[in-house]
């Protein structure tokens, strides 16, 4: 059997940070049964630090989940959100700068994992992390996001955001000919 690598059908997991200390090896022991698939959507829901920033308790059990993650033969395509169930106003954090503060918290973390890393979707905002229904859709703020999130990521990981219009504002480019002067519209694609 042939195995195609980083493309096809994947499964989603869905996984939320808490200051519990938590077995993350237990918790994707069920990709182990996954063997049908290359890829594996995780999405790592932030929800319980809307108001604040991630404890260190909180950092470690994602640092972790990536570990744990290391064991599983998969390409991981990775959604950082705060809402799971379409609730984006009373989920998100009401400040940019905690997103912005996530972001920064996790930079060791997304840096040390890069290689198990397919694309980061989204920007942490939205309803279900997809960008959509969020209160940080103006231009400024969408270029905020992804230029935080590029600089706390290696310039090997790819990012993706939803949709074509939020690509053209974050990148400012009107001609695809003038892609290869904008280091950040090269790592950024399109997840929907």
């Amino acid at each position: 059997e042939l195995k195609n690598p980083k493309r096809g059908f994947y499964n989603i997991y869905k996984i939320e940070i808490t200051d519990r200390d938590t077995d993350y090896l237990t918790l994707v022991d069920e990709y182990k049964y996954d063997t049908d698939t290359t890829l594996t959507l995780v999405e790592i829901n932030l929800h319980n630090y809307r108001d604040r920033e991630l404890s260190r308790t909180g950092v470690s059990n994602v640092e972790m989940l990536f570990r744990a993650l290391e064991a599983v033969d998969k390409q991981v395509i990775v959604r950082f959100l705060y809402d799971w169930d379409g609730e984006t106003s009373g989920r998100e954090p009401d400040k940019l700068d905690i997103i912005l503060t996530h972001m920064d918290q996790l930079e060791a973390t997304l840096r040390r994992h890069s290689g198990q890393i397919f694309v980061l979707q989204g920007l942490f905002t939205g309803n279900w992390g997809e960008m959509s229904g969020t209160r940080y859709s103006a231009p400024q703020q969408l270029r905020q996001l992804a230029v935080q999130l590029a600089s706390v990521t290696n310039d090997s990981t790819y990012l993706s955001v939803r949709a074509p219009a939020q690509w053209r504002v974050i990148t400012k480019l009107e001609d695809l000919a003038d892609l290869s002067s904008n280091p950040l519209a090269q790592r950024i694609g399109l997840f929907n």
